[in-house]
């Protein structure tokens, strides 16, 4: 015989004001969220930071991509950036204290260590240096959006 385990759950509005005991989770039968309670917080603390948007990379878009969430954070990058020009970012950011990793792509699969000069990040770009031959790569950005 199969053991059943069933979580407390409610709609929005019953989760908002239920105090659970500390270490219980509940879910949230709307959004489908868990929340893990302490005891004394009020609609406990979400366990996840729900994505709320995002954008797959296309040739429509430049290969441009980025995953938003509901804290402000975004992830975004791009594929096959040329050497020395701005990427662009689809989600602009809150300011430039942002995180940027570049990697070039080289003809066998191996990537390198690309850079990013710190005084021309902007919140809407930042410039790429390749440290290959090859002239293309991938860039990720994260932090939190404007």
């Amino acid at each position: 015989m199969a053991i059943r385990f069933q979580l407390r759950r409610g709609n929005t509005a019953q989760n908002s004001v239920f105090t659970g005991s500390e270490g219980e989770l509940t879910m949230d039968t709307e959004t489908g969220q868990l929340k893990v309670h302490d005891g004394t917080t009020q609609g406990g603390m979400a366990t996840v930071d729900p994505l709320i948007a995002f954008q797959l990379p296309t040739a429509e878009n430049n290969y441009t991509w980025y995953r938003k969430y509901a804290s402000g954070w975004v992830e975004q990058g791009c594929l096959h950036v040329k050497d020395n020009v701005a990427f662009t970012f689809p989600v602009p950011m809150a300011d430039t204290n942002y995180s940027v990793m570049a990697v070039t792509k080289v003809g066998t699969g191996e990537t390198k260590a690309a850079s990013v000069r710190e005084d021309l990040k902007t919140t809407t770009d930042c410039i790429v240096y390749f440290t290959s031959n090859q002239y293309y790569g991938y860039v990720e950005v994260k932090g939190m959006a404007a």
